[in-house]
């Protein structure tokens, strides 16, 4: 996997997360919270697939999970 796929990966990630803090702290959005950990999920388990590194799989698969799990929650 090439390294720009994997780095563009990191910046959707953190550019969810981002939005995802900001539309915690304003108000409750149910829609927009989950379409956020959604994108958040999607683009962590893509992650597991793009890298060699244990320990980045390691945090990409925590990550989708910790997504999924809010998600139920909702």
């Amino acid at each position: 996997m090439e390294k720009k796929e994997l780095e563009y990966t990191k910046d959707q990630l953190k550019k969810h997360l981002i939005l995802l803090e900001d539309h915690l702290k304003s108000g409750e959005c149910p829609w927009c919270i989950d379409k956020h950990l959604t994108a958040i999920e999607g683009y962590s388990e893509e992650g597991v697939t793009q890298t060699n590194n244990v320990e980045e799989k390691v945090k990409f698969i925590k990550m989708a999970e910790s997504a999924r799990k809010l998600r139920k929650m909702l």
